[in-house]
């Protein structure tokens, strides 16, 4: 196994509550999902200085499959190729 080889890095914690670094963030939420609540997903993206947040709507947990799917996945293509 390669990483076993890898020099081990000392991992630093991050506290709860603090805002994430303003690096640019994708959050995706379905507006139907009984899982994780649209409120939680609303609240680390008010943390995320570059953070996004793309509700797709009629959609649960699973924001990139079935019938809502491509809403999903448009939203990741938009973040992914967007400036």
């Amino acid at each position: 196994m390669t990483c076993e080889q890898w020099p081990s890095t000392p991992v630093v914690p991050f506290l709860a509550g603090r805002d994430l670094p303003a690096v640019p963030v994708l959050l995706l939420a379905g507006d139907h999902d009984l899982s994780t609540p649209l409120l939680w997903a609303q609240q680390e993206a008010a943390r995320a200085p570059r953070g996004h947040l793309a509700v797709i709507p009629g959609s649960g947990h699973s924001t990139q499959s079935g019938d809502n799917g491509s809403v999903g996945r448009a939203a990741v293509t938009a973040f992914l190729t967007g400036p």
